[in-house]
């Protein structure tokens, strides 16, 4: 059915963009909700969104490309009528979509799906009223059948305002011979965007409402690129966010757009988060070690607790970060010094840190642990080795060789006690 929806928007006219320094790229969508797990939870039960990232006051899920990022917020909503983003997905049977849906705490205000120009559609609600359209582009194509997929982000914006987001901000009209009000652009990312008129005014600034994220490599030359048309102020200063740099766009309808950098730094990072859990390791020496990884302070450091058995008794941290538009970690050494490195060299499946600097270290010659590698080697395995410099000398130590303890061998203890506790009662 996108094939032929897409042969559809191919027939009419296209425009070209005027921006041609700019190339957007949709990279996901922002809820400020008042409630990040209430809100994990129906969007991965209702809706099929796979988590990522998971616990505290931000939370990202991710479906067929599209990132979702759930942030608390205690701000007002915007009122409705105002410019706004939505999710629209497709529904291989829009019924059984909307059952499940309502199952994971959404609600319908209408649970009888109305009849649109490529199909039916029915919106349902969550939690914070962000509104999600559930699309079944063909009636008979998928009876009883479960399974969503991202269809494209709808925008509203004011009468006339759809123009000018298109001619300033990049994005390309796909056609005008689509659907009234309606406007397609050329899917750009993950997903496509449609453009309607259906705002009755801007949002106020002060209220919180869904945020279109677009995806940059790097953050300065986007925001330089834009500053011209007046999307941008290059003076503004970027925002650290989990997800990555971040500038605000000033858009027609005071729509919510932001500019999210991933870079390769921010995408290593990424990575590294995915080690989080309780890994056992054995060096090349033969020695054993035990470490937990941990993202705290709003996803925006992985900490890790290492215990080794070369160091009996002590107890090391390791905290991966973003620095400005590099990855570092700092490393709290039981030499009694805090040395700083930068990753240098970052490749598909492997980072070298190497040193910047370090807190508590009165010369560089002073030993102190100077280099680092890591090797990813899938999601249950890594290996880590680290050199180690002194008056002038680099020696490299053992290579720790890392397997994921299943979640399940950590819940033995506290389940084999449940169990015994039920035993008693019985």
């Amino acid at each position: 059915m996108h094939t032929l929806l897409l042969t559809l928007f191919l027939a009419g006219p296209t425009i070209q963009s005027e921006q041609p320094s700019f190339e957007p790229s949709v990279w996901g969508l922002e809820l400020p909700v008042r409630d990040v797990g209430a809100a994990e939870r129906a969007y991965a039960e209702g809706l099929g969104f796979r988590v990522l990232h998971s616990g505290g006051e931000v939370a990202r899920l991710e479906k067929d490309g599209l990132v979702l990022v759930l942030v608390r917020s205690d701000a007002a909503r915007a009122v409705d009528g105002t410019a706004s983003v939505h999710l629209n997905l497709e529904a291989r049977d829009v019924h059984v979509a909307l059952e499940r849906a309502l199952a994971a705490g959404f609600d319908a205000p209408e649970l009888e799906p109305r009849t649109i120009p490529i199909g039916r559609s029915v919106s349902v609600l969550d939690a914070d009223g962000y509104a999600t359209n559930l699309i079944d582009l063909d009636e008979s194509g998928g009876r009883d059948e479960d399974g969503l997929t991202v269809f494209n982000l709808g925008l509203d914006l004011e009468s006339g305002a759809d123009w000018e987001f298109v001619e300033r901000l990049g994005f390309r009209v796909l056609t005008r011979a689509y659907v009234p009000d309606a406007l397609p652009t050329v899917r750009a990312g993950a997903a496509e965007l449609v453009l309607h008129r259906e705002a009755q005014r801007p949002r106020a600034l002060d209220t919180k409402s869904a945020a279109l994220l677009l995806g940059v490599e790097r953050l300065e030359p986007a925001v330089a690129a834009l500053a011209s048309s007046g999307f941008a102020d290059p003076t503004a200063l970027p925002r650290a966010s989990p997800c990555g740099r971040r500038a605000s766009l000033k858009v027609p309808s005071a729509l919510r757009l932001e500019l999210v950098e991933r870079s390769s730094a921010q995408l290593a990072f990424e990575k590294l988060c995915t080690l989080q859990g309780s890994w056992e390791g054995k060096s090349s020496a033969g020695w054993t070690a035990r470490i937990e990884l941990e993202l705290i302070a709003r996803g925006s450091v992985l900490f890790e607790r290492s215990n080794f058995e070369a160091h009996p008794g002590e107890t090391m941290l390791t905290l991966f970060h973003k620095d400005g538009a590099e990855l570092v970690l700092t490393h709290y050494c039981v030499a009694g010094n805090q040395p700083r490195l930068v990753a240098s060299e970052i490749g598909p499946e492997s980072l070298r840190f190497t040193f910047r600097d370090a807190t508590n270290l009165a010369s560089r010659d002073q030993g102190h642990m100077d280099e680092a590698l890591i090797r990813l080697e899938g999601p249950d395995a890594f290996s880590s080795q680290w050199s180690f410099f002194q008056n002038g000398q680099t020696s490299w130590m053992e290579e720790i060789h890392y397997r994921r303890i299943p979640e399940k061998t950590n819940r033995g203890d506290a389940e084999d006690e449940e169990r015994r506790g039920e035993e008693e009662t019985k």
